[in-house]
């Protein structure tokens, strides 16, 4: 041939946390065409694209039709940190009390939409805000996901219990002895 196999090769990371979609790519020069491509050295195929790639450090071999090979070492995909939610432990209320809810988010991106479940406005302030006011009169579990500027997501789950402290008191006058007075406490 009259240049030597050569390779310009290009990477492209994962857009989230555990995804599959980083691409390694090769202008493929020299040699003999067509070229081939593998990451095993047993395995090969015709696309100058690898795509679907998950993040890790890859070895691109690349062959051209006389069989002549090189070797692309170490390319690296990688991947931001995942987008964590945390709402903290549950939280238990007195009857009647409203609290306002403080997710800790974190991760690689800015967040920008909320979603709360169960999407009720009569017990959150609002369904797409980040730290609504919860006003229950029972035991429920709420769910916040966020998906970030790239897409990604990530999601927590909280309950929160309703103490149900009612005094009740009996007045003495209460004679429950089926005689017609006063039997029946309402």
């Amino acid at each position: 041939p009259a240049a030597p196999l050569a390779a310009d090769i290009a990477a492209e990371d994962i857009s989230c946390f555990g995804g599959r979609d980083g691409l390694i790519s090769s202008a493929t020069t020299g040699g003999t065409p067509p070229y081939s491509y593998s990451f095993d050295n047993l395995t090969f195929n015709g696309s100058a694209a690898q795509v679907g790639l998950m993040a890790g450090s890859y070895d691109l071999f690349i062959r051209d039709a006389n069989g002549c090979l090189i070797i692309e070492p170490n390319i690296v995909i990688s991947e931001p940190t995942p987008l964590e939610v945390d709402l903290g432990p549950d939280q238990t209320i007195t009857f009647g009390q409203t609290i306002t809810l403080y997710p800790d988010i974190s991760g690689s991106a800015t967040p920008v939409i909320f979603q709360w479940w169960p999407q009720d406005t009569s017990l959150l302030s609002c369904t797409d805000c980040l730290n609504p006011l919860l006003t229950t009169d029972h035991q429920i579990s709420l769910q916040l996901e966020v998906t970030d500027e790239n897409g990604c997501e990530g999601e927590d789950l909280i309950t929160i219990f309703v103490e149900k402290d009612f005094d009740v008191t009996v007045p003495t006058g209460f004679t429950p002895n089926k005689d017609g007075v006063n039997d029946r406490l309402i």
